[in-house]
């Protein structure tokens, strides 16, 4: 069985298009990448997420039967499944997360915690856009503090969660690199949690 076409309409700077793109590398599966900027609400975009948010992705027709109309996922952790899916319905050994259980809560929860810390950091971004009379010194610093918290809680629990699924990990690498990308100036976190490199998995 082959898979449809894939293509993922993105913007190459979000911490959640790029955990899609690395669980997709992880996963084996090939996807177009489409650049759209959020705030511009394209037609395109609206009509694969009407929230105007990015990542999204579209998913064609199956080559060999199967599904017969386009469908658009968006969220990147119902992507990420989505594609996990796909992988395991063309034979793909990889996995993302395991099928059930315990395992699996714990390892949606560290995937959520991960997720979380991204959105808290692209929060920050988007504060210190606005013009500097119009910014949040409160709102900054709790983000911020939610940012350490999220990471302090992973270091604690780095050889449970190396032992554990792949995605909570491949979800650090994108939240680490989107820190590193937006906020090194502010939060170096290779200074309190150095171990978090080698958690990270970045396909």
């Amino acid at each position: 069985m082959s898979l449809p076409s894939l293509s993922l309409l993105l913007s190459f700077a979000s911490p959640f298009a790029n955990k899609v793109m690395k669980s997709a590398r992880y996963l084996d599966i090939p996807l177009e990448y489409i650049e759209e900027a959020p705030y511009d609400s394209t037609e395109r975009l609206l009509s694969a997420n009407p929230l105007s948010k990015v990542p999204a992705l579209l998913i064609g027709a199956w080559p060999d039967g199967g599904s017969p109309e386009p469908q658009t996922i968006f969220d990147s952790a119902v992507i990420c499944h989505t594609l996990e899916q796909l992988a395991q319905q063309v034979g793909r050994s990889q996995e993302l997360l395991p099928a059930r259980g315990p395992g699996r809560w714990r390892a949606l929860r560290d995937e959520a915690l991960c997720d979380g810390i991204s959105e808290a950091a692209l929060l920050l971004t988007i504060e210190g856009r606005r013009p500097p009379e119009q910014q949040s010194e409160s709102w900054q610093e709790r983000w911020q503090a939610a940012i350490w918290r999220g990471l302090a809680d992973l270091d604690q629990r780095q050889d449970e969660i190396a032992a554990g699924a792949a995605l909570p990990r491949i979800a650090l690498g994108a939240a680490l690199d989107y820190l590193d990308l937006r906020h090194a100036d502010r939060i170096d976190w290779r200074s309190r949690h150095l171990a978090l490199e080698a958690l990270a998995l970045r396909p």
